[in-house]
């Protein structure tokens, strides 16, 4: 089958997705339940699951119960990032306040305040990046802020990845991506061959892979310094994360796809669309726009 649209492209598909997609899904291991607020964001860790809710507060799981809520941030929680060697997280929110937690005991180690709403937040050896609602980029050491700087007028940041040794990339809200150079924040040159309109950005192998989806179902995989595969998924992606046997992405229909080396296949239907995805040991953690999580078992 043939297609041309408003857009220019001309796409050539192969077969159609699968049919029948309600009744050969099975049902969900486990569905979370029991907090209020809508599911920002979350991240998986050794042992723990940590979600980042609408109402400011985050929760600890473990065999899906959750047996600690941690309060302080007074607004949405948008951003998690984790600092495996000192068992340190650190929440980012809509209150313009970092906060730190030692894990998995969830006890606060202390605040950094930015003074403007947060989108993103990720560690980088021993510093902490920060990126602002109104497109400012900080670096932090301990609760010293060392080096900030902007975006250009109009853009902020979506994602921050952070590549050893020395480089960040910002995913930009205008879907460019840009590069700087760390710890000064200092601005590299532009990036060639970039996918254009990107609105997600997954990184695995120390971003030695990347994988970047836009607002239409378009999916890239590759790296600026190698080239980019090209893959159309059906609808528009609202989560990545790569896993063992490839990127897991989870569409706005709710359905959940694994791209691989032979194409896009698909796993599994949510209920409603699908905003992040966390896997581990054989099992995929969807959070849904309806607020809930579910958790599935995929060969």
């Amino acid at each position: 089958l043939a297609s041309l649209g408003t857009d220019g492209a001309l796409r050539l598909w192969n077969g159609a997705p699968p049919i029948n997609q309600d009744t050969e899904t099975p049902a969900p291991l486990q569905t979370v339940r029991g907090f209020a607020g809508r599911v920002q964001t979350a991240r998986l860790l050794p042992g723990l699951l940590v979600s980042a809710h609408a109402d400011g507060t985050l929760r600890l799981w473990q065999d899906g119960a959750a047996h600690t809520v941690l309060y302080g941030h007074r607004g949405a929680v948008t951003d998690l990032a984790y600092h495996s060697d000192q068992q340190v997280l650190a929440s980012a929110g809509l209150d313009g306040v970092v906060r730190l937690w030692s894990l998995p005991s969830g006890q606060a180690l202390g605040s950094l305040y930015t003074y403007s709403p947060l989108a993103a937040v990720e560690f980088s050896g021993g510093y902490l990046l920060t990126a602002g609602t109104d497109g400012s980029l900080a670096i932090w050491q301990g609760e010293a802020l060392m080096e900030k700087t902007s975006l250009p007028p109009g853009t902020r940041a979506r994602v921050l990845a952070v590549q050893p040794p020395d480089t960040l990339w910002v995913l930009r809200s205008d879907g460019a991506m840009q590069a700087f150079r760390l710890p000064a924040l200092q601005p590299l040159p532009p990036v060639d061959g970039w996918p254009a309109g990107g609105r997600l950005l997954a990184c695995a192998a120390r971003c030695s892979r990347m994988a970047v989806a836009d607002r239409t179902g378009n999916l890239w995989l590759g790296a600026p310094a190698a080239g980019w595969r090209r893959v159309i998924l059906p609808q528009a992606v609202g989560a990545l994360r790569f896993a063992p046997s490839g990127l897991l992405a989870g569409l706005e229909d709710g359905s959940v796809w694994l791209v691989s080396g032979e194409g896009p296949h698909f796993l599994l239907q949510a209920e409603s669309a699908v905003t992040w995805l966390e896997t581990s040991q054989g099992l995929v953690y969807v959070g849904l726009r309806s607020g809930r999580i579910e958790v599935w078992q995929v060969p």
